[in-house]
């Protein structure tokens, strides 16, 4: 007990020694531990511990005789505009890992000898497409290995927690140039379709031939650089996060994840309006090089915008709907 000049006066009132004892019995019974649970606890946390640096080990093992196609995939991502999206893939995908990793610690996990065929699936993939020189195909089996490995590792239960982040590592793989011919040109037409509507609402004299448009001091050509494709890649990794992210059914999130395509259509469309705008209005070397060159990052933030307010409006619905 201490004496009566060791009190410390709170305004008007004083804490003696009996209510410091209180206090601290109070104290004591709201933050005491239960030491008996710590050992399963800790029993529990090594053994997943455990399992998951054994599948680190064998995802390692599992990189390394892939290591060519991860090369040959990150110089993709290097040079290519359209795929250097890649360079974020992997790390989203681990932070909704991270953030889900009270899930997958809870998730019973088990050997699931299926998943032995969808690696050895993904092995035969990556032999087939070396021995046919098929570069394009073979961080798709890298991907369908790592699936199978951790599905036989880990078993069903783990990998529905993880199946977002797995697949969202699908949007990394950059498309064949034969798929992106092909899928520009019908971008192209509807760009520069829709482009020549817009100004001619404008009042703007332009006339178009395919994929070409002119007008008067000035003619454009929609290359298939400018047809969206390389945003349509990203923009649609990123609806796909955004579905993810967003509470809704399944069906609105589909929406969500599709409506990626329309928006960044629009956007392209957007951008060819304003390229005509500067090109007749402000200067035309302006237009088709340094406006043309830094737009194209501009309206993908505007389509990130646009992509909220769907992700915003959907949720309203669905809560509307559940009242």
């Amino acid at each position: 007990m201490h004496p009566p000049s060791a009190r410390r006066s709170l305004g008007r009132r004083s804490i003696g020694a009996p209510q410091c004892h209180a206090l601290g019995r109070w104290l004591l019974d709201r933050t005491s531990i239960d030491t008996r649970a710590i050992p399963a606890v800790r029993a529990h946390d090594k053994a997943a511990i455990g399992q998951l640096a054994e599948l680190a080990v064998v995802l390692s093992l599992l990189l390394a005789v892939y290591w060519q196609a991860v090369v040959e995939m990150v110089g993709r991502w290097r040079t290519d505009e359209g795929a250097s999206h890649g360079f974020l893939i992997v790390p989203i995908a681990t932070a909704i890992l991270w953030a889900r990793r009270r899930d997958l610690a809870a998730a019973p996990r088990r050997i699931f000898p299926p998943g032995l065929c969808v690696l050895a699936l993904g092995l035969l993939v990556e032999v087939v497409a070396g021995w046919a020189d098929i570069a394009f195909i073979q961080p798709v089996a890298l991907l369908i290995s790592v699936g199978g490995l951790v599905l036989y590792m880990a078993g069903p239960a783990l990998f529905k927690v993880a199946i977002f982040p797995y697949a969202f590592l699908y949007f990394m793989v950059p498309w064949p140039d034969f798929l992106v011919e092909m899928v520009s040109f019908p971008l192209q037409l509807l760009t520069s379709t829709y482009a020549t509507m817009l100004a001619g609402l404008m009042g703007i004299p332009i006339k178009r031939v395919g994929v070409d448009l002119y007008m008067p001091g000035l003619s454009l050509t929609i290359a298939a650089a400018c047809s969206g494709i390389r945003s349509q890649m990203a923009l649609m990794a990123l609806a796909s996060l955004f579905a993810y992210l967003t509470q809704a059914s399944l069906p609105r999130r589909l929406l969500l994840f599709l409506s990626g395509i329309p928006v960044a259509l629009i956007a392209n469309v957007v951008r060819v309006t304003l390229v005509i705008l500067v090109g007749l209005y402000v200067d035309k070397r302006l237009a088709i090089g340094l406006f043309h060159d830094y737009s194209g990052p501009v309206l993908f933030l505007f389509s990130t915008l646009a992509l909220m307010g769907l992700q915003r409006l959907i949720t309203g619905c669905q809560s509307q709907a559940s009242s």
